[in-house]
């Protein structure tokens, strides 16, 4: 990619002199271009790492909520079963 400075290279120095005020903005809008750049590629890094932390997370709630899950099903299995043994025995149908 072409700077400002590859550009002002081709020009006479009447040109750049004649064109002095532009070239200076050019040169800033181009310092502030860079800046702008760095920051962007910082940025899209952290964002990255961000995302791999946020499926690690999911990941990890994932886990969590099967084993919850689990848990919930033998916790109901025993409530059934503490019912069952709570009903007195005259009360089951005995064919």
């Amino acid at each position: 990619m072409k700077t400002i400075s590859d550009i002002l290279s081709c020009l006479t120095e009447d040109e750049k002199r004649l064109h002095e005020e532009i070239i200076e903005e050019c040169l800033e809008r181009e310092a502030l271009l860079n800046s702008n750049r760095e920051a962007i590629i910082k940025n899209t890094q952290k964002l990255g790492i961000l995302a791999e932390k946020i499926v690690d997370d999911i990941e990890n709630f994932n886990q969590i909520f099967t084993a919850l899950s689990e848990l919930e099903k033998e916790l109901k299995q025993k409530h059934d079963r503490l019912k069952l043994l709570s009903i007195p025995e005259e009360k089951f149908f005995h064919g």
